[in-house]
């Protein structure tokens, strides 16, 4: 997702969050100033949490296939900008796909055990078998998409817990991280963003963790997940 992209799906959010019913009149998002640099701030570590998840997937083929390759398609991007109503902050984050090299891991993924499916002419197709680790102790690869998706939205929850309270939130407040779900793509790319995941916590639970009220596992339970 490009910057216009980006800009454009915000105008669609701000759309939808903003506009009561039956109003065409769109809220205008401009942060003020003193505002901008924390947001700033805060954007940053949602990339470096997406890069780190890269690397941790990379880290994870690597013991799978020793020679494969991971890289980024594009760079992930990140939109921040406090809602149109004054509810707090979101952050709009494009998470990349992730383009194997050297060995294909789309063909490991292609090789896991499937159930067995009736062909045209009524026999069974044959189950392929799945690529073992050389290592019997690391498990097998049976999902890379789903790694994927899981190291990302762990490493943005991390992010949130760890670096959110510079953002200027007021009681009532709350902060959205809306994430790209990885999903399989049907080419040698092993993801692509299709749905979305939102991440969301209060600012009262933040300040609560803050001042060691509650530990970073109990705000951890405290942030809802919704997709759609």
């Amino acid at each position: 997702m490009n910057a216009r992209n980006i800009a454009i799906t915000s105008v669609i959010l701000v759309a939808t969050l903003g506009a009561s019913a039956g109003a065409q009149t769109l809220v205008p998002t401009e942060l003020p100033a003193d505002a901008r640099h924390q947001v700033d701030l805060f954007s940053d570590s949602l990339r470096a949490a997406v890069v780190n998840a890269g690397r941790q997937l990379a880290d994870r083929a690597r013991q799978v296939v020793p020679d494969i390759r991971l890289r980024f398609e594009n760079d992930p991007a990140i939109f921040g900008n406090w809602m149109p109503k004054g509810e707090g902050f979101m952050f709009l984050v494009d998470v990349p796909a992730i383009d194997a090299t050297s060995e294909q891991l789309w063909d490991v993924y292609r090789r896991i055990p499937r159930p067995a499916q009736t062909v045209g002419n009524g026999t069974a197709a044959p189950v392929v078998t799945p690529v073992v680790p050389p290592d019997p102790v690391v498990p097998p690869m049976t999902n890379p998409e789903r790694e994927y998706s899981e190291l990302i939205r762990q490493a943005l929850v991390d992010a949130m817990l760890q670096n959110a309270f510079a953002l200027p939130l007021k009681d009532g407040q709350t902060l959205t991280v809306i994430v790209g779900e990885i999903e399989t793509a049907p080419s040698t790319t092993i993801a692509e963003v299709r749905k979305r995941l939102y991440l969301t916590i209060t600012s009262e639970d933040l300040t609560a963790l803050k001042q060691g009220r509650i530990t970073k596992d109990e705000a951890r339970k405290r942030i809802q997940e919704r997709r759609y």
